[in-house]
């Protein structure tokens, strides 16, 4: 196994006490500890300080989470190709789950795309027509992601992948003298590269409903959507990834994320931080 990229991770600041390695094989897009390995090290919330070292044919990126399994609040660490080791200390809350992503690969071509601007107004337009009169939609979605995940309950989803994730709240409107009913439908959207472009699929939804006397009658009528509705946003998904084919005439071979708006590729070393669930997910395709 060749290593393309190592990380050092400490218990104490300033790169000292005891110290655990990540790193990135060759190919390699991710390397990744959630709690549940972070706990097994004895490293879960007690990474202080980290040696983040440069790779000769790639971009490094290593992403702190507060979350864990890579999500909630987070710290991206930038080291560029060829430029060193940098040393970081402190800064980015209790780490419960961490990352390493190869980017800006040697021979590769990047589109950047945001995951908010690509997909944010079709899923309005969508959702306000698959919801019916009886639904009310007061806010706005959650676009996130879900890297690698591990709940035995998304018989669907493959814990080696990583996919985009939206989440909606919604009313269900009832008769006098009952209160409205809170309910929400999610959706997990894997992207891949398919000929010369990128293709959506919706392998999996999941659906809540408050309890109470009305439950099994909103159930009923509200189930059916959320099932359409994955249908709808695969199809809508794959007209609007339509426009990109022909960017890559050699085809393009791989689609990966970052947290984040990162819509171009950082001209110095350096880091950005935010919340997962707020601050937008960049998509990454790459070619040769």
């Amino acid at each position: 196994m060749t290593v393309q990229a190592t990380t050092v991770n400490y218990k104490g600041p300033n790169q000292t006490g005891e110290s655990s390695y990540g790193y990135l094989a060759q190919g390699d897009r991710y390397g990744h500890q959630n709690s549940h390995d972070l706990q097994e090290g004895g490293f879960y919330e007690q990474i202080k300080s980290v040696k983040l070292f440069d790779s000769s044919i790639q971009d490094v990126c290593q992403i702190f989470f507060t979350g864990d399994q890579y999500d909630n609040v987070y710290q991206a660490w930038y080291t560029l190709k060829g430029k060193g080791y940098i040393n970081v200390t402190g800064g980015w809350g209790p780490v419960r789950s961490y990352m390493l992503v190869a980017t800006s690969r040697d021979g590769e071509n990047e589109l950047r795309l945001s995951y908010r601007d690509l997909f944010f107004r079709d899923w309005i337009t969508m959702i306000d027509e698959i919801k019916g009169d009886s639904i009310r939609r007061d806010v706005d979605p959650v676009l996130t992601w879900e890297m690698f995940p591990t709940d035995p309950r998304y018989t669907w989803l493959d814990p080696k992948l990583p996919y985009l994730k939206v989440h909606q709240d919604l009313m269900a409107l009832v008769p006098w003298p009952y209160t409205d009913y809170h309910i929400w439908m999610e959706y997990w959207i894997y992207l891949y590269p398919s000929g010369t472009g990128v293709r959506a699929h919706v392998p999996q939804y999941w659906w809540y409903v408050d309890g109470g006397a009305l439950h099994e009658n909103i159930r009923d009528r509200f189930v059916w959507r959320v099932r359409d509705g994955a249908v709808a946003l695969q199809n809508k998904l794959n007209e609007k990834l339509a426009q990109f084919d022909g960017m890559a005439p050699n085809g393009v071979h791989d689609v990966y994320y970052l947290p984040g708006r990162a819509l171009t590729r950082p001209s110095g070393t350096g880091f950005n931080d935010g919340n997962v669930t707020t601050s937008d997910i960049t998509i990454i395709a790459t070619a040769q």
